[in-house]
């Protein structure tokens, strides 16, 4: 057995270092032809072994000395209001052979705001193909850093592809004035789990920072237990969009949502190994 899975390891390390040299790269081009312009994400390790997963994991430490200027026009939001379905989330985690800074089996609770099965009509594009979203929910305190620095929250937005693949739109959350829209979503929580509300018309475009240009992207993972996967629960690839404007919410509102959900649930930063993040910056005008 022993010999097998070392056999796996060594055909993977071989794999990954063939692969290396044809990693995709940030399209450029003329400002005459921006609009051509497209994005091509590096391979994510988390993708393809077991092995190796470790190396592609989410959430990161975003250092500005790490980060390599691209220029692109993805993503295209494409937000409207809808009727959501609002849950006390609760998350069991199992112990990650992996990951020495998640060893037990625990649950976690948070916030979580789901579209409606078969409604499409909120959809980000990426490389044109449409990533349409399925679910937001919350971590506090944020679970990923910009150059060292968290948020009192993230949000993330999730999305999927009709072939699978996944985006997700990470938007931390800073202490500042309040926000109508979180206030909407936290007043439809329910008290416990087991129980569904339904939250009218939110607009999910109002969880995004007024500054939609200037975001970092990355090849990373899931940072909840995802997939029907147990053992392997982060296994699953996709693509980051991490931005780097935060939006706000009063120091009420933090402590109301720490009322309702009283332990943090931010997984603490994995290693960047050597995957790359691009960022998409006001100085590559």
């Amino acid at each position: 057995m022993y010999k097998k899975i070392a056999s796996l390891v060594a055909i993977s390390s071989l794999f990954f270092a063939c692969q290396k040299s044809a990693q995709e790269t940030p399209v450029t081009s003329t400002e005459s032809s921006q609009s051509q312009i497209g994005y091509l994400y590096p391979r994510n390790p988390a993708t393809d072994s077991f092995y190796e997963s470790v190396q592609g994991q989410t959430p990161i430490d975003i250092r500005f000395g790490k980060v390599v200027p691209y220029r692109g026009s993805d993503p295209v939001f494409h937000y409207v209001s809808f009727n959501g379905n609002v849950t006390y989330n609760q998350t069991h985690y199992v112990a990650d052979p992996l990951n020495e800074s998640d060893p037990e089996a625990h649950d976690e609770y948070n916030l979580k705001v789901s579209v409606p099965a078969g409604n499409k009509d909120n959809y980000i594009t990426i490389n044109n193909t449409n990533y349409y979203l399925s679910q937001f929910h919350f971590h506090w305190r944020s679970e990923h850093k910009i150059n060292g620095q968290d948020g009192a929250m993230e949000v993330h937005l999730v999305h999927a592809s009709d072939s699978g693949k996944m985006a997700v739109i990470g938007v931390l959350i800073q202490l500042g004035k309040a926000n109508e829209v979180l206030q909407q979503v936290f007043d439809a929580c329910p008290p416990t789990t087991g129980i569904t509300n339904v939250l009218n018309n939110v607009n999910p475009a109002l969880l995004l920072p007024t500054d939609t240009y200037h975001y970092f992207t990355y090849s990373g993972s899931l940072t909840t237990p995802g997939g029907g996967l147990l053992v392997l629960p982060y296994l699953q690839g996709l693509k980051w969009f991490v931005y780097a404007d935060p939006i706000k919410l009063s120091n009420k509102q933090y402590t109301e949502y720490e009322d309702m959900f009283p332990e943090p649930n931010a997984r603490p930063v994995q290693p960047l190994g050597d995957r790359i993040i691009y960022g998409h910056l006001k100085t590559n005008h």
